[in-house]
């Protein structure tokens, strides 16, 4: 199912991406379209892959991967990620806290699930938005 949905949706990101290349004869408005489809085609992607998390969670064969890790760096790398994407709306993120924090977990689905709290908590889609 996952190469199904994946295999078109690449094809289109990829195109996107070509396009950026020689933009020499586009004008702004195409930028600014090929630009919101490969963001569309993205989040689209990231929906994709969080769909499948949940499947194989379900069907109880994800297989964790524990690990120990700092929280902090898993934020500063998230937050790293997302500010680009966040600046025209003028949020900044910070991490406060000096002081080292260890959690045991599986590290990338830990980093998926706070990357994806925290872009619904800055992104404002509609009337319940917040920001951090």
């Amino acid at each position: 199912m996952t190469h199904e949905l994946r295999t078109p949706l690449n094809s289109i990101l990829g195109s996107t991406q070509l396009s950026q290349f020689d933009d020499t004869n586009l004008n702004q408005i195409q930028i600014n379209n090929i630009s919101n489809t490969e963001t569309a085609g993205n989040e689209l992607l990231s929906k994709i892959e969080i769909i499948m998390l949940y499947s194989k969670f379900k069907s109880k064969t994800l297989k964790l991967q524990y690990s120990e890790t700092d929280l902090g760096l898993i934020l500063e790398s998230i937050i790293n990620k997302i500010n680009p994407a966040i600046t025209p709306y003028k949020v900044f993120p910070k991490i406060i806290s000096t002081e080292e924090a260890d959690i045991t977990a599986d590290i990338p689905l830990f980093q998926k699930a706070l990357s994806n709290v925290l872009n619904n908590a800055i992104h404002p889609k509609g009337p319940h938005s917040y920001l951090l």
